[in-house]
Parts: structure tokens; sequence; C-alpha cells
């Protein structure tokens, strides 16, 4: 909880891409103790800031895509319709309106 928030913090004073191993790492650390709910809220602040960091869309994309898995595979479903709607402004941007097949 303290890595998810103190990381956007830390956005204030780096750039984006340099938060983005803050939530990689709580992700992990949350797993590991079998936290899912931390787990998933790293990943969806992971995932967000990926997209709004400018990475390449087809990267943004397939993290999204393997998010979305996550929290469908868990039932945290909160996170993952937050989720998707960053997902729907990532295809927006690659120029179609349903995700890709």
């Amino acid at each position: 909880e303290v890595i998810c928030f103190g990381t956007q913090v830390r956005a204030y004073v780096e750039p984006l891409q340099a938060t983005l191993e803050y939530h990689y790492e709580g992700y992990a650390a949350a797993m590991s103790s079998g936290d899912i709910m931390q787990a998933a809220l790293n990943n969806l602040f992971g995932t967000g800031t990926c997209s709004f960091a400018g990475v390449n869309l087809q990267t943004a994309y397939e993290k999204c895509a393997e998010s979305v898995n996550f929290m469908h595979e868990r039932k945290v479903l909160i996170f993952m319709i937050q989720l998707q709607c960053i997902q729907r402004s990532v295809f927006k941007l690659i120029g179609t309106d349903e995700k890709p097949k």
C-alpha cells in the first residue's frame, strides 16, 4: 500500500517512466505476500501510469490486456472496470473502437 501511493507522490518529482518500476516492485511484493487487492491496485496504477507516460501504444495495449486478464481471473472487478476505461483510450489511440483480434 505504501509503495503504491508513495509512488504517486514521486511522479511529481521524477518522470512518469521512472515511477513504473516502483509499481512493478509493489505488485511483486503484494503477490509474494498473497495480498491480491494490493497487487491489483499496484497493477492498476502501473498500467495507468504506463499509458499516461507515453510508452509505445503496442506495449500499452499488451500491458492493459495482461492486467485486465489478471483482474478478471482473480475477480477484482472494480479495478478491472477502471482499467477498461484506460484500455478503451489505448484502443482509440491505436485507431480501433474494439479489442483488436
